[in-house]
Parts: structure tokens; C-alpha cells; sequence
């Protein structure tokens, strides 16, 4: 099924198109059903399109693994490899330097574990707090960085719910 041919069309300065902000959940395409994922780790080089190939035989439901995930901006949501999150980087904040240079704030470790308690840069600045020493300088750099390699981890929607999700999907958007 191809995702935006589902969507509703509207009049745009005497155009007929497509209303592509039309937006629904994953959660909402399902309502009622009982949901399964599979978990999934992202490799370098893995894109929506191939995995819905290779999962759902169907690379036209690429929507589906960006709909499972909550992703809505594909370009800056989807797990980057190295040589475009060094781009995104670069664009973000001047250069990579400048982007590790910047402290953006602390993180609390308590006997070299991480508790994720989280200080802001004044915080850490105005803290009386003795234990302050336990606190562990976060820069921009690190921050991009966990975020990226935290959408490695992705969910897959069970196939077994795949035409449910479609004949949903059409449902809402008419």
C-alpha cells in the first residue's frame, strides 16, 4: 500500500492535492487491537525501505517502521551513520569542535554509575551541593550523539496486524 495515496485530498490554490499534514498514530491506526513489536537494531545502512522489504515483502510499507517508531521527520529522527551525523553536526553547531566544546549540562554518577539525574550548566554553577564532584560534564556533542545511537533500537509492528493497520490507516484519512 502507498502511504500518501491514502491521504485526503484538498483545494490548494485551485489545485486538487494531497493534504500530506493529515497525521495519524500508529496507536490510533490500531485502536483495540492488541499490539506486538518486535524489537529491531538498526545496522549501518539500514533504511526504512529495505527493512519493510525485508520484513513486511513490501517496500511501499516503509510507513509502517516510521509509523511504529513515532518518527515524523524521517531525515533527522532516523538512526544517521557516521558521515551524516557528522553532517548534521557540522550544520547544527559550526563544526564538530564547537558541538563538543559546548556544554549543554551534568550528570549525576554515584560510584562510576550513571543515575540520570540531570543538572542544568547553572545548577552545577550556583549547587552548594558538596556531592557536586559526582558530577559529570555533558557537551553537545555527547548528548547528539546517545540520541543517535538510541534510534538504533527500533519496534516492527507484528505482520500479523499489517492489514489491520491498512484498512485502519485508509479508515481515518477518508
Amino acid at each position: 500500500m502507498r502511504y500518501f495515496k491514502q491521504f485526503p485530498d484538498i483545494t490548494y490554490n485551485d489545485h486538487q492535492v494531497k493534504n500530506i499534514l493529515a497525521r495519524v498514530k500508529l496507536a490510533d491506526i490500531l485502536k483495540g487491537q492488541r499490539l506486538t513489536y518486535f524489537e529491531y537494531q538498526l545496522d549501518d545502512g539500514d533504511q526504512p525501505w529495505i527493512i519493510a522489504d525485508q520484513y513486511y515483502d513490501d517496500p511501499n510499507r516503509a510507513w509502517l517502521v516510521y509509523l511504529s517508531n513515532d518518527i515524523i521527520d524521517p531525515l533527522y529522527e532516523w538512526y544517521m551513520d557516521s558521515y551524516a551525523f557528522e553532517n548534521y553536526i557540522t550544520k547544527k553547531y559550526g563544526s564538530v569542535s564547537a558541538a563538543k566544546a559546548q556544554l549543554e549540562s551534568y550528570r549525576e554518577v554515584v560510584d562510576g554509575v550513571t543515575t540520570g539525574v540531570t543538572f542544568t550548566a547553572d545548577s552545577y554553577k550556583y549547587s552548594n551541593d558538596v556531592n557536586k564532584v559526582n558530577w559529570t560534564p555533558l557537551y553537545a556533542y555527547d548528548i547528539e550523539d546517545e540520541l543517535n545511537d538510541n534510534r538504533r533500537n527500533i519496534k516492527l509492528l507484528n505482520k500479523v496486524y499489517v492489514d489491520i493497520a491498512e484498512s485502519n490507516l485508509k479508515a481515518l484519512l477518508k
